[in-house]
């Protein structure tokens, strides 16, 4: 006895399902939430030829309802372990590019992104390594479809109240994302709200839209009471009091503010600082303080 096998022709050239009679596109696969299934998958070229596979292949196949990376967890995930496992498919044959690949759809990703819905679409998405390189290529890319079931692991239904929401309702309702859309005349909808809206609705996943609302709308008001006075703010950092400040030195030996020797034949002069780089200076309004790096005039 096996898991429910889904047969699948694919042409690797383009990555996409095909029928194998005539190379037209074919109808995407279902998965039902909480199953395992069987992907027996075939490849033909864009001729409808066979396309071989060697034996030292490796293979992955993922699938997501979205393309964000990171921390968000993929809806199916099957490594290399999950491919041609004895039993799975009596037809496997790399000469004959034929493989299967087992899934499992009981996952925390299944569940979140399908929710309360009946059915939401899905990528699937297989990878195939060579031996001897770690860049994968794309074989197949397609859509499919994952599907809600009824029945999972629920004890028989009893009586409830009416007032209450049971365990398995309450985990649906948190799951479900609500959408949103805005409109002008109640009649032509979109997703962003623009000024000129005047009405909105929403709907869960797998329900319908509401009723138009109206959206608030009205004169400006009057201007409210101006506030309390707020607390004082910290003192200032103190001006300059002393406008005496020059921290350098004339000299004629660059970086040098004071010779231990008398200097001949120098033909430029520098001020250079000296305990400090700064100097007060009057700007024609304050005096300010300023650092400074070493200047130089000529004396030729």
């Amino acid at each position: 006895m096996s898991y429910r096998r889904i047969f699948l022709t694919v042409n690797p050239e383009s990555g996409t399902l095909i029928n194998p009679a005539d190379g037209s596109s074919a109808s995407m696969p279902s998965l039902y939430y909480g199953e395992t299934a069987i992907l027996c998958i075939s490849f033909l070229d864009s001729g409808l030829n066979i396309y071989p596979l060697a034996g030292s292949d490796t293979f992955e196949l993922a699938a997501d309802n979205d393309f964000v990376h990171g921390s968000d967890p993929l809806m199916i995930y099957s490594g290399n372990d999950m491919v041609d496992i004895p039993g799975d498919w009596n037809n496997i044959s790399r000469e004959s590019g034929r493989i299967s690949v087992r899934v499992n759809c009981m996952t925390d990703g299944f569940a979140t992104k399908l929710g309360a819905a009946e059915s939401i679409y899905f990528n699937l998405e297989l990878k195939r390594y060579i031996a001897g390189s770690s860049s994968p290529s794309i074989m197949m890319i397609s859509k499919a479809k994952g599907k809600n079931v009824v029945h999972l692991s629920e004890n028989e239904p009893v009586p409830s109240d009416v007032n209450y929401y049971n365990a398995a309702q309450t985990d649906a309702l948190l799951r479900a994302g609500r959408e949103l859309q805005f409109s002008s005349d109640s009649i032509n909808w979109h997703d962003e709200q623009v000024s000129t809206d005047a009405y909105w609705r929403e709907r869960y996943p797998g329900g319908d839209w509401s009723v138009a609302i109206a959206l608030p709308d009205g004169t400006q008001g009057e201007k409210g009471d101006k506030g309390d006075k707020g607390e004082q703010g910290d003192q200032g950092i103190a001006g300059i009091t002393d406008f005496a400040i020059c921290r350098g030195r004339l000299t004629l030996s660059s970086g040098n503010p004071v010779p231990s020797s008398d200097i001949t034949a120098a033909s430029t002069l520098y001020f250079t600082p000296y305990s400090g780089k700064q100097i007060s200076l009057w700007n024609s309004t304050a005096w300010q303080l300023i650092s400074f790096a070493e200047v130089s005039v000529s004396l030729s």
